[in-house]
């Protein structure tokens, strides 16, 4: 999600802006432990909203909901949302957002989109009164998990439509391993290695990066990632012959090189640092008020 942004996001501008680079970002885990409660009741009031305006009937109408047409709406979600940071339209952002979010409704619990909005009405009852009786850090009912990790997905999406990217290269894997969990699994290999196998198959990479933080550092996510990728790697190196990928390995907030550590440096400068600021603090709304901040932020 956030993490090739936090840990090298002036390299990805340089080597976007070559036409014949081509890149896939990728979320192995949905990141659902980190979307607060208090941030779904919010996206909660802008469907609400948004069920009863005119543009949700009309969409309604056009088959924008059916599952047929998914590909192409999720990306007009992403337009609508970036439509309205470009034009500091609050309504406008919101109404992309909620566009998604009906979407993932639909798509979790089996409800439908119809123009009267009566049965998606009753889930956002239904979802108000679990977040309002939840505490933080409480465990998820199964759907509901899933439909935090959607949010936190379609952030993702916004963040790299910043610079002209979109499905499908962005994908989102949802690894099995990562849960809700006191003591989460450890990756297996077909549960968790295999989805990332065939993603390399589909797009033969050049060059792949990685989280590179030591295990106990921060939360285990990257740690395990990082030995699901290598497992992955393995493998695929040997089935397409290519032992010739460059591997970039980066940190961000969680854990840090040493300068003598560093092998590459990436100059930075105040407008990228400016052009960082401003896609994160729009995109990742889920994180201006995270549930697990860096320790020097809190």
């Amino acid at each position: 999600h956030d993490d090739i942004m936090l840990g090298y996001l002036p390299a990805v501008l340089r080597n976007t802006r070559s036409s014949s680079n081509e890149h896939h970002f990728v979320c192995a885990t949905s990141g659902f432990n980190s979307v607060s409660n208090r941030h779904m009741l919010m996206l909660l009031n802008r469907v609400e909203r948004f069920l009863a305006s005119g543009t949700y009937r009309r969409l309604c109408a056009e088959g924008y909901f059916a599952k047929d047409t998914a590909l192409g709406f999720r990306r007009r979600d992403v337009w609508k949302f970036l439509d309205g940071i470009a034009a500091a339209d609050d309504e406008l952002r919101d109404e992309g957002a909620a566009r998604r979010l009906v979407s993932n409704l639909c798509q979790i619990y089996g409800d439908t989109a119809e123009p009267d909005g009566k049965a998606l009405t009753s889930r956002l009852t239904i979802l108000r009164k679990y977040f309002q009786g939840q505490y933080a850090g409480q465990k998820d009912l199964q759907p509901v998990q899933t439909l935090k990790g959607s949010c936190r997905e379609f952030e993702a999406e916004c963040v790299w439509g910043y610079i002209g990217w979109q499905i499908p290269n962005i994908s989102h894997l949802r690894l099995g391993f990562y849960t809700a969990d006191i003591f989460a699994p450890e990756p297996t290999h077909q549960r968790d290695v295999m989805p990332i196998v065939e993603l390399m198959r589909n797009v033969m990479p050049d060059i792949v990066s990685v989280a590179l933080d030591p295990e106990a550092s921060g939360p285990d996510t990257h740690y395990k990632v990082l030995q699901a990728l290598t497992a992955a790697l393995q493998q695929h190196a040997g089935e397409a012959n290519r032992h010739d990928m460059l591997i970039w390995g980066y940190r961000n907030v969680w854990f840090r090189f040493e300068p003598f550590e560093v092998s590459t440096i990436i100059p930075v400068s105040l407008q990228t640092i400016s052009t960082l600021n401003h896609m994160f603090l729009s995109a990742f709304e889920s994180q201006r008020d995270a549930e697990f901040p860096a320790h020097e932020i809190q």
